[in-house]
């Protein structure tokens, strides 16, 4: 056999290994709708849906649609080459997803991840890293779990919405620089994790260029401590709009 034969293998897996993944949990005749946004130049894109049925191509921005005639869980996959270079844009909205196969950070290029009303997507994110070009972030209405004290919110985010989760902690806060808004509200957090994103926020405040952010972290979350409730009203000082218990 030819040397180069294995490299070949090498390279195919590999590039299927990058492939955006997840997993749907459907009764029959539910539908899943995802949409995938690519950069100019991408080739052509299809999605395989995990039940035996005909891939359909991928049209850049257009919300697809699939039913499934057998309820269970299933496999979703967005074939196409050189995902980490195009990949923009995904979005699954009020879907059935169960589990997410492939994490963000295997698409440098991402800038808009929205996966809301997801109520089966039961998953510990804790080690997920945010792309470095992220803008919109917007995991709410989904029982997801894990400590996010790791991530980092980038320079690019405009919007980190994480509200309605079963999240803890509170992400690194010292690149924010485009922030408009944090949701951390209903997340069940402790008074500690509450006081946390307070005392980030007002250490961080001076470097952000929007002239009115805002922090909501009220619902089911515990109140700030008087340290805490210290911090928010400086936040206010500062222009920020904040929402505590």
């Amino acid at each position: 056999m030819p040397s180069y034969i294995p490299i070949l293998l090498w390279k195919k897996f590999a590039t299927k290994k990058n492939y955006f993944r997840y997993q749907v949990t459907v009764t029959a005749g539910q539908a899943t709708t995802p949409k995938f946004t690519f950069g100019a130049g991408a080739p052509a894109a299809v999605v395989d849906w995990g039940d035996g049925t005909a891939q359909s191509a991928v049209t850049s921005g257009v919300e697809l649609n699939h039913a499934y005639t057998v309820g269970g869980t299933y496999t979703v996959t967005l074939i196409a080459p050189n995902q980490a270079k195009y990949l923009t844009q995904i979005d699954i909205g009020s879907d059935k997803v169960s589990q997410v196969l492939t994490p963000i950070h295997k698409f440098p290029k991402l800038t808009y991840y929205q996966l809301n009303n997801n109520s089966a997507w039961v998953q510990n994110i804790s080690g997920w890293v945010m792309p470095p070009s992220i803008v919109y972030l917007w995991l709410r209405v989904c029982p997801l779990i894990g400590d996010i004290s790791g991530w980092v919110v980038p320079a690019s985010q405009l919007y980190f919405w994480v509200h309605s989760t079963s999240l803890s902690g509170c992400p690194n806060l010292d690149s924010m620089v485009s922030i408009q808004q944090i949701r951390a509200d209903d997340t069940a957090l402790i008074q500690a994790s509450v006081d946390l994103y307070l005392s980030r926020c007002v250490a961080n405040e001076g470097d952000t260029t929007f002239a009115t952010p805002t922090l909501n972290l009220g619902g089911t979350n515990q109140a700030p401590s008087a340290a805490g409730l210290l911090d928010k009203a400086t936040l206010v000082a500062a222009g920020w709009i904040v929402t505590t218990n």
